[in-house]
């Protein structure tokens, strides 16, 4: 993917001695592709210090989304995508450019960037509803889906939809834990706002 999408090659593959990463299979694929496997010595993660002091990085970013968005542990993958997507968007140093603009000799669009965790309202498609459907369904932003353009956004019973377009309530404060276990219907009036701005936006 990466020679056919970014025209990069991967020349070095760094790894721990994980049994994920040794094997015949794995081991004749880098061969193959011609990339050289480097093996850290066990217990001596310095070896690969610049990978572990990012994951360590990444972590911290993780645990901070989850206590900021006031959102229980169980939605930490969403909140480490979200933390990787951020970090590949942020400035190093020595290059002073993004991971994101480096890979790809583009610069990342920052206008998607939202709260993590914030309430969102995303809208329903015409074909997915009848006439007098509320055009707008009410959830919490939990990222951004790598696969397309569009917000993942958690809808209670364990159902992330993939949208869009979706109004964000940025503030007041996300939600508290017990709400987001299930979530609560607005009133009337809200509820009829955002519908208005979000057919606005349609």
């Amino acid at each position: 993917m990466t020679r056919n999408k970014f025209g990069r090659t991967l020349k070095v593959l760094r790894s721990d001695n994980g049994g994920e990463y040794i094997g015949k299979e794995i081991e004749d694929f880098l061969k193959e592709q011609g990339i050289v496997h480097q093996l850290t010595v066990p217990y001596s993660p310095q070896q690969n210090g610049v990978s572990e002091r990012k994951n360590r990085t990444l972590i911290e970013m993780t645990r901070c989304l989850l206590s900021e968005a006031n959102l229980p542990q169980r939605f930490w993958a969403e909140a480490a995508m979200t933390a990787t997507y951020l970090q590949n968007r942020l400035p190093t140093k020595p290059k002073r450019k993004t991971p994101y603009e480096l890979w790809t000799n583009r610069k990342p669009n920052l206008s998607r960037i939202r709260v993590f965790g914030c309430k969102a309202y995303a809208y329903i498609q015409k074909q997915k509803r009848v006439k007098l459907d509320c055009k707008a369904v009410e959830g919490i932003f939990l990222g951004y889906d790598y696969r397309s353009k569009g917000y993942r956004i958690y809808l209670g019973d364990n159902k992330i939809m993939i949208s869009r377009t979706v109004k964000f309530i940025e503030n007041p404060p996300p939600y508290a834990k017990n709400e987001a276990k299930e979530l609560q219907n607005q009133n009337e009036t809200t509820q009829q706002l955002v519908e208005l701005e979000l057919e606005h936006e349609e």
